[in-house]
């Protein structure tokens, strides 16, 4: 794996550019690209794409890294410093949830229905992932499966966490799905459907992918054999379900 693009000395300074970083960058500008090309063609304010895009990086990142902290408390209180400004240690559920707080705070105040934007967001946020587990796999950052020997598996050796038996690259298998999911999501949107539907099938699929990439993960079991990971993804799997069935609902009494 390349963990550094490269580095360059300013000053006697060294100056590293990562390719987590480097990729994480293109993920959020492809998805900020598509959020807005969505915003405009429903003749929405393309400013709110912009300022989405400004608090699911500020946020993400923030929610990322304290998701992590949580999770790793013992060694933030080892190194705390350390610990907080580490390349690695980054936990996407963090991000996703404190980033679409932000997101929905934003949406009020240019008065647009949450739901709908969050509707137009869904495959942006899709790609972002998809590009941003790429940057995972290609950094080696330690988001990877279980040890195994086969066709699917590979090792890290010069990854940020080195791995030096092949493993499952289970952040390429996400991103492979997420591209999926996005493409999926282009293609439902050419029909019109409730408001929510785009989002609640999104939640869905997510928590879906990570429920069932968590059992070749390295992860640490939280309780009744699973992980804090699958957890939260079964809550996004319950969410998006209750979404569906309260418009199902509401679908049945209007036509009655």
């Amino acid at each position: 794996m390349f963990p550094v693009v490269f580095q360059i000395n300013l000053g006697g300074t060294p100056l590293v550019i990562g390719s987590y970083g480097l990729i994480l960058g293109i993920a959020f500008y492809c998805a900020y690209r598509l959020l807005e090309r969505e915003i405009i063609l429903n003749k929405k304010n393309p400013d709110l794409a912009f300022y989405i895009l400004l608090a699911a990086v500020l946020l993400g990142l923030i929610g990322a890294k304290l998701f992590y902290i949580f999770e790793n408390f013992q060694e933030f209180r080892s190194a705390p410093l350390q610990t907080t400004f580490s390349r690695t240690g980054l936990v996407v559920y963090g991000g996703l949830l404190l980033a679409l707080s932000g997101c929905a705070i934003i949406i009020r105040i240019y008065k647009y229905s949450v739901v709908e934007v969050f509707d137009l967001s869904s495959p942006a946020i899709a790609v972002g992932f998809a590009f941003g587990r790429i940057g995972c796999h290609v950094s080696g950052d330690g988001c990877h499966g279980i040890e195994a020997y086969n066709l699917l598996t590979l090792p890290y050796p010069n990854g940020i966490v080195p791995a030096f038996s092949p493993v499952y690259p289970t952040s390429l298998f996400e991103s492979f799905f997420y591209f999926i999911i996005a493409c999926s999501l282009i293609i439902l949107r050419k029909r019109k459907r409730p408001s929510g539907f785009i989002f609640a099938i999104f939640l869905i699929s997510m928590g879906l992918i990570r429920f069932f990439v968590e059992f070749i993960r390295v992860n640490p079991i939280l309780v009744f054999g699973l992980t804090q990971a699958q957890i939260i993804a079964l809550g996004l799997i319950t969410t998006g379900a209750a979404i569906l069935i309260r418009q199902r609902v509401h679908l049945k009494k209007n036509r009655s």
